[in-house]
């Protein structure tokens, strides 16, 4: 039913991510004020954030080049690896 699909992607999900220090400005640049930082380390920092968890998403998730680990909810993260083994699937390399 197209119409279940539109109000998924209506719905924010909590996530939690394991991003490398050089991207702070760019995570609070793309998620805003509603980011709250849970670990800090010397190469790293985890956050809580609740957002979309739409094509703009994980295509920005892409666009960190692995400087982003999504490490909560399980269906994230299963979701983000079912569309890069798609994707790869697509150019034979796998």
């Amino acid at each position: 039913d197209a119409g279940a699909d539109i109000v998924n992607e209506d719905i924010r999900e909590n996530l939690r991510l394991r991003c490398d220090n050089s991207l702070a400005g760019d995570l609070f640049d793309k998620f805003g004020i509603g980011v709250t930082i849970l670990a800090n380390r010397d190469e790293y920092f985890e956050v809580a954030l609740k957002t979309k968890t739409d094509d703009d998403f994980y295509s920005w998730i892409f666009s960190q080049q692995g400087k982003v680990k999504i490490l909560s909810p399980d269906s994230a993260q299963k979701k983000y690896k079912e569309m890069l083994e798609e994707n790869l699937k697509k150019v034979d390399l796998i």
